[in-house]
């Protein structure tokens, strides 16, 4: 792997293209946005000095970013502004199945939804941080749920969030195929799968800290975390991937050509491009 090495740290990215990638983060005391427009990287302005942590779109000109504070920034096409939203709090996670139906999870069971129109505060099923979103459609959508006493995973119907099953493994991340195939990592190493009815642990001997799990299919899974951990699920088993650096990997954007672009704190961005 290789890519970008600068200052400041970065917590998650989102690209429509391999030419067109966003990455959001921290540089000193306020936050940071860097674009890639397929030659290299610049800064641009966030419209808020608070620190991002994630990074979703539903399109190139439509895409949204979470942070500190109850930050919650657009990108329209042309430039980046702020967004009022009824929260107070970190915002720590976004996904969305479509422009008209996005979610924010932020901190203290915080969960907000979008319709295309307004933003507002869904009822709320924990009070632990919720610092994973993912989902297959309007009426089927995951959360994953972090705190000091255990993590949960809950699901949207269409209607409410139910906790489906809880854990003392404190998750990060959440990524499926469907709704009886999702896989599950987290700090310590947590890495599990969840096949419908029930949640197996399979945790990789040394592996430290995972924040982020993504995947083309259930035959090729990867994860990323503290320590430059990389790992790979093939279907059969996972594996670890020596990707030459200890910096704490946060995130993962995958392309269908096969490329993997990871960014990480300090400020890093990795591509690995397959054989």
């Amino acid at each position: 792997m290789s890519g970008l090495r600068a200052a400041g740290t970065l917590n998650g990215a989102w690209g429509a293209t391999r030419d067109d990638l966003w990455a959001v983060g921290q540089v000193g005391a306020g936050g940071q946005l860097l674009h890639f427009d397929g030659a290299s990287w610049s800064t641009v302005d966030a419209g808020t000095s608070e620190t991002l942590y994630a990074i979703w779109g539903a399109a190139a000109d439509d895409i949204w970013a979470t942070g500190w504070e109850a930050t919650l920034v657009h990108y329209d096409g042309t430039a980046w502004s702020r967004v009022a939203v009824p929260e107070t709090g970190p915002l720590f996670s976004v996904w969305g199945v479509n422009a008209n139906d996005v979610w924010v999870g932020g901190a203290f069971g915080a969960m907000l939804h979008f319709d295309g129109s307004t933003w507002v505060s869904v009822t709320r099923n924990t009070s632990r941080n919720i610092t994973g979103i993912w989902g297959r459609s309007s009426n089927d959508l995951w959360a994953v749920t972090g705190g000091f006493d255990g993590s949960s995973l809950t699901h949207w119907n269409g209607s409410a969030w139910s906790e489906v099953t809880t854990s003392m493994a404190p998750y990060r991340s959440v990524w499926g195929t469907g709704p009886s195939d999702l896989f599950i990592v987290g700090l310590g190493g947590s890495v599990a799968h969840w096949d419908g009815a029930a949640l197996k642990t399979d945790p990789i001997a040394g592996t430290a800290h995972l924040f982020k799990v993504w995947g083309r299919s259930n035959r090729d899974v990867w994860a990323v975390g503290d320590l430059g951990t990389v790992i790979h699920f093939d279907g059969v088993g996972w594996s670890k991937v020596d990707v030459g650096t200890r910096n704490a990997l946060s995130d993962l954007v995958g392309f269908p050509s096969g490329e993997l672009w990871v960014v990480a704190a300090p400020t890093t961005v990795l591509v690995h491009r397959p054989p």
